[in-house]
């Protein structure tokens, strides 16, 4: 990549996304490293610093997801202009989608908020079945049958990996 091209990939592509990014890239191993040095870390599935541990992993990877996004982004977008000056009509999907943050972003986060505050009065399991479907049906994440298929599969999923790997009964 030359000098122009990596000058343009600058002005294409979001800085916040690459700094967020970054911040979750260095933060998932800072929270690695300090969870491989509490007690008994990899002697069983009852150790501690395990599930940061797990957490930190998964966060690292989709934190370098978001940055070869933003980064694929840029380059699409590059592309694209590239494409156009060359008088090809062609069409390259860059990404680019409308802003999200309107009525749904705010009602989904008090669909959050109602979750959270209603998890000590029902179960999790309950709690977390009607929080999938009215959340995925809610986001138009798919057909009425998958997401009550992952509704209650995730949930159970998850209460049975606590009970039966981790040794830890979810309330």
């Amino acid at each position: 990549m030359n000098n122009n091209s990596f000058s343009k990939l600058i002005k294409k592509i979001n800085k916040n996304e690459i700094i967020i990014g970054f911040m979750i890239f260095f933060f998932s191993i800072y929270i690695y490293i300090e969870s491989i040095h509490l007690p008994d870390f990899g002697k069983s599935f009852e150790s501690p610093g395990l599930l940061p541990a797990f957490i930190a992993v998964v966060m690292f990877v989709l934190s370098i997801f978001m940055i070869g996004g933003e980064l694929k982004k840029g380059f699409l977008l590059i592309k694209a202009e590239e494409s156009l000056q060359e008088g090809k009509k062609e069409e390259i999907d860059t990404g680019q989608r409308e802003p999200l943050w309107d009525l749904r972003v705010f009602l989904a986060i008090i669909i959050i908020i109602i979750y959270v505050f209603a998890l000590p009065y029902i179960s999790f399991l309950v709690a977390s079945i009607l929080f999938l479907f009215i959340m995925m049906f809610f986001l138009k994440a798919g057909s009425v049958f998958l997401i009550g298929l992952i509704s209650v599969l995730i949930p159970l999923g998850i209460q049975y990996l606590f009970a039966n790997v981790f040794q830890q009964l979810i309330p």
